[in-house]
């Protein structure tokens, strides 16, 4: 008989199974619907909790046990009985996801305003949340709360956005969501659309007067949000149309072009700037949108900017302007564009450094030195502490950098303001440095030996070894070689061009077989030691002979003019005086006299 086989069952389970966890529970469980209808028909809780305070209830509804479910209503299931957790069976039906089982709940349901959990999710917040539109319209038909506020604040249009169901969306406002509700966080439905990147609900939001204005806790309007999920710029323009502030700041004043800088949203950024977004807006940190687009190398973004006339070289708390961070990431296509723009290659940061003291000593590329020196860097600029851009790189960047330097004419004599040379510095961190320190050593015999100026501090960090005086002697040789070896036809040697004071070499300025025979020469060819080392010395020295020349000639006779009602000076006092000035000396002179 099956009713004494239940009440059997009932009498031989262990007394603790009989009150924490039901035979009921476990029926329910088991999926056991005759067992269950049999238990309630013999007087068994329908609403007995176990250990967790589940009601059977809870657990058909967790299981998904439609069936099941609509008999324990017919026994008066509790709908609102919650567990330990603060959950109901509502709640739990509606993570099940079974509509069938929902609305059979919600029938039973006497409020339909109940809070289903601890997060205080109405049933309408579920409904959003579970993306059924269905049972939204049915909630709202049997008057959902359509504003009704969950934990911190949100109510079903926040949900519904976060979710980015437009459908359901749609209907909330039809029924009468307030789509300008705010959250405790402060945020509307439009934020936390734009937030998640759901295009399609912002789009629909955007159709009704919603504040396209507010603001996140941390300054961000929707504008800001979108960018970041990297939308359409079909939708970033629908915003703007609705008069969204372009130029906004967050709490650390990023605009929304400092957003597409950053994200490398060039499209947006061109749309930005058309709706009058300016670009020489700095954030907390002084970073413009181009210093973030250099900063991550978005060349897209940074062609926008240059396009609509940016102050390009503006600088940041830290005074460094784009072309720093080009150079400090090693962009050699940015790096271009900035100087083909006009961007300053000797601008200094607040501890005096320019693009090229960053190039060599983050990012060893010669590509970028050689950019920087062709539009006019200066090679020996010294930052606050004196150090130029060979003391740098005989410090971290390694022998070919040092190499490339001194080829370019980095000046190896000069000092910081501790006295220390680039070979001083190199040598004092000799375990590390010792390509470095042979090149540097290289570089000081070499000029020593072609009777070149060389400081006695470098001098005095000679070493004395072995390989120095092989190396010295072959100098001495090639140097020999250098003094016999006359320039094309004329009788001048590359010696002589080579170590002669620019003055001097006035009176060859003119020689046609010099000028000549310096443009044929193949140094490396001639000269494999010095090669490198001289050309551009000797080739610097003929051009800026040249120009003193012409300096002089015009110099001499406004000098002529300028003195006329003194007594006449001796021509040669006249031409010592001029062998002390510097041809920017006599340029000032002429320019001065002319105003």
């Amino acid at each position: 008989h099956k009713s004494s086989n239940i009440k059997n069952v009932r009498m031989s389970c262990p007394k603790n199974l009989s009150e924490k966890n039901s035979l009921l529970h476990k029926s329910i469980r088991e999926n056991k619907k005759e067992i269950v209808s049999k238990l309630l028909n013999e007087g068994a809780r329908v609403n007995g909790e176990d250990i967790n305070r589940n009601t059977p209830l809870h657990v058909a509804a967790e299981n998904g046990n439609v069936e099941i479910a609509k008999i324990l209503l017919e026994f008066n299931a509790d709908v609102c009985a919650k567990d330990i957790y603060g959950r109901t069976a509502l709640d739990a039906a509606f993570w099940n996801g079974d509509e069938r089982l929902i609305l059979a709940l919600l029938e039973k349901t006497k409020n339909i305003n109940i809070s289903t959990n601890n997060r205080e999710d109405s049933p309408l917040h579920l409904a959003a949340e579970l993306c059924s539109p269905d049972l939204v319209k049915w909630l709202l038909r049997k008057g959902a709360d359509v504003n009704a506020k969950k934990y911190r604040g949100k109510t079903p249009l926040h949900v519904a956005a976060l979710r980015g169901n437009a459908s359901i969306t749609e209907i909330l406002i039809d029924f009468g969501a307030d789509y300008n509700n705010r959250d405790e966080e402060g945020e509307t439905p439009l934020l936390i659309a734009s937030r998640h990147g759901n295009e399609e609900v912002v789009s629909i939001l955007l159709k009704y007067e919603v504040n396209v204005n507010i603001r996140v806790r941390r300054g961000e309007t929707a504008l800001h949000l979108l960018i970041e999920n990297k939308v359409h710029e079909k939708t970033i323009r629908m915003l703007l149309s609705k008069g969204v502030d372009v130029n906004t700041g967050s709490i650390i004043n990023r605009t929304s072009l400092h957003i597409c800088a950053i994200y490398g949203h060039s499209e947006i950024a061109q749309t930005l700037l058309e709706f009058g977004a300016d670009p020489d807006l700095q954030d907390a940190n002084g970073q413009t949108s181009l210093h973030l687009a250099c900063m991550q190398g978005n060349e897209g973004v940074i062609q926008v900017l240059l396009q609509h006339g940016i102050r390009i070289d503006l600088k940041n708390e830290l005074g460094k302007t784009p072309l720093h961070y080009a150079a400090l990431f090693g962009c050699s296509k940015i790096l271009y564009l900035l100087l083909t723009r006009g961007a300053n290659p000797n601008v200094r940061n607040v501890d005096g450094r320019t693009p090229l003291a960053y190039s060599v000593c983050e990012t060893y590329n010669s590509e970028i030195v050689h950019l920087l020196l062709q539009y006019g860097a200066n090679i020996n600029c010294i930052d606050r502490y004196g150090l130029t851009p060979l003391h740098i790189a005989g410090r971290a960047a390694g022998r070919e950098m040092v190499s490339l330097l001194l080829d370019l004419g980095a000046d190896i004599n000069a000092t910081d303001w501790e006295d220390r040379t680039p070979l001083s510095i190199a040598l004092s961190f000799q375990e590390e440095n010792r390509g470095t320190i042979i090149t540097l050593e290289n570089h000081v015999v070499m000029r020593k030996t072609a009777g070149l100026y060389v400081c006695e501090e470098n001098l005095e960090s000679l070493r004395n070894d072995e390989y120095l005086d092989h190396f010295r002697n072959a100098c001495e040789k090639e140097v020999e070689v250098m003094k016999k070896t006359k320039i094309g036809k004329s009788n001048i040697s590359h010696h002589y061009i080579l170590t002669r004071s620019i003055h001097e070499l006035v009176k060859v300025a003119r020689n046609r077989d010099v000028d000549e025979g310096l443009k044929a020469v193949n140094y490396i060819k001639e000269f494999p030691l010095y090669g490198k080392m001289i050309e551009p010395i000797i080739k610097r020295n003929f051009c800026e002979a040249l120009i003193r020349k012409d300096l002089l000639e015009e110099g001499l006779k406004l000098f002529s003019v300028a003195f006329e009602d003194f007594p006449k000076l001796p021509q040669h006092c006249i031409d010592v005086i001029f062998i002390h000035l510097r041809n920017q000396d006599i340029r000032n002179w002429i320019k001065a006299f002319r105003k």
